[in-house]
This record gives C-alpha cells, structure tokens and sequence, in this order.
C-alpha cells in the first residue's frame, strides 16, 4: 500500500473546531482589565484619591452585576450565540428563551378537533344504535358544536404582535380577555411584556392597532388627558373597543416619529 496526502475528509475529521466566543468573555475580560486597572491605581494612589479609588471600585463591580442580572433576566439570549444550540435558528432560540412558547389557542384548538374527530364520532353513534340516515345529522350538528367552542376558547384571549415596533424578533403572545379590567391594568401587562423596551408609558412612542379594523387606540391611558398629571385610565376596556378574541399590533407612535 503506498502512503500518500491525507483525503480531505481525513483533514477535515482531525481539524480542531473552532473556538466559539461567548458574548459573556468579552465581559468578563472587558470586567477584569478595568478592575485590575482600578486595583492597580488604588496601589499607587495615597489620601484620599486612594479611598475614592477603593469606593468606585466597589461600586462598579456592584453596577456591572447589576447591569448583568438585569440583561439575564430580560434578555437573556444575548450572552449566547446562536452557534451553541446546533440545530436551531436564531428566530426560534430568540422566541424560545423569550418564552414565546406556542400560544394558548394554539394549543388548545387541535384538542377540541380531536375530541371530535371523525373516527371517534362514527363510533360512538354505532355503539348508540343510531341509524345511518341519522348519523349524518348528528354529526353535522358536532361539527357545529365544535366551531362554537374553538371560537369561544378563542375569545378568551387578546393576541398581541410587537413585531411593528420591535422588528422580527418582537415578542407574541396572548392575554385572557376581562372586559372590566382598568386600561390601566391592562396597558401595564402589555408593557412589562415589552420591557427593557421601549421604556416610555402607553402613548408616547408606542401605540396599539386593532389587527382586523386597522383603528389606532390613541385615545386610552395616562396621556391623553392634558393637565391630568398621574392620572390612571380607570375605564374598563369592554368600554373602549377591545373585544375577547381580537388582534392587537404594538406599532410605533407616528405622531411622536414626526415630532
């Protein structure tokens, strides 16, 4: 047998992986350079330019945790790369450590088909002794039945979409629908479901749209009532146009864009 160059294949298999770099080294280098710079500084220095050192030293240690937790809590997929996960889109690892998990009528709508599906139905009427010529009345009365519950399941929730403010990677989700909920409540779960943006109250750079209607509710929550500084929009959003079962946009304030 003679020898010969290495296949690529064989090269390939013995090449070493490439290193992958974490967005946290980047801040665990950018942390230890400027503490050691600190540290250092805090050597050298007398008096009280040493004590000042000292001190700021701890602070921004205490600021950058902070700052850490904060962003691992709200945003936690910004310190991995998309490269760690095999197999999974940068879409999909984004929606999935938001929790934008699959959404409840989502879920819930195959269920109910399936209860009613047809080989179920078929048996069940044998077993009851029903006639052929009545089987086809009693099943297109289910079928009626079963559109009513998906629709009122359907109905129990607001479905939200902030992918016009937010861009592609917005956060989806949905919220059990109360008609006598205060605005205010209700404008507070959608944004601390926005956060760490946009960080403005409801009406300053953000909006909500009515998916089907295209109606902009400008006219709901704390600002748009001059001269009512702190005031809570208390009105119940049955009474303002939202509806169980509707689709709402998170879009951005046009009027704020062009002022």
């Amino acid at each position: 047998m003679t020898d010969g160059p290495p296949a690529d294949d064989d090269r390939a298999a013995n090449r070493k992986p490439r290193a992958r770099h974490s967005p946290l080294s980047v801040v665990a280098l950018f942390f230890s350079v400027v503490e050691a710079g600190l540290a250092y500084s805090a050597g050298v220095s007398t008096g009280g330019l040493r004590v000042f050192v000292v001190i700021f030293m701890c602070l921004f240690g205490a600021a950058i945790a902070a700052t850490f937790f904060v962003f691992l809590w709200k945003r936690n997929w910004v310190f991995y790369p998309p490269s760690d996960f095999d197999g999974a889109t940068l879409g999909d690892y984004v929606r999935m450590m938001r929790g934008d998990g699959e959404r409840i009528t989502t879920a819930l709508a195959p269920a109910i088909s399936n209860a009613f599906s047809d080989a179920s139905v078929a048996e069940r009427l044998e077993q009851a002794k029903i006639t052929p010529e009545t089987q086809t009345a009693v099943v297109s009365v289910l079928r009626g039945i079963q559109r009513d519950v998906v629709d009122n399941v359907g109905a129990t929730v607001v479905r939200f979409d902030a992918r016009p403010m937010q861009g592609d990677l917005g956060a989806r989700w949905e919220e059990l629908y109360d008609a006598d909920m205060p605005a205010w409540r209700f404008l507070d779960r959608v944004w601390l479901r926005l956060q760490p943006f946009p960080p403005a109250p409801y009406g300053s750079v953000w909006l909500l749209r009515d998916t089907a209607s295209g109606r902009v509710f400008d006219d709901i929550g704390p600002l748009h009532r001059v001269g009512a500084a702190g005031w809570k929009d208390s009105r119940p959003i049955g009474q303002l146009g939202f509806k169980g079962g509707m689709g709402l946009e998170v879009v951005p304030n046009a009027h704020d864009r062009a002022t």
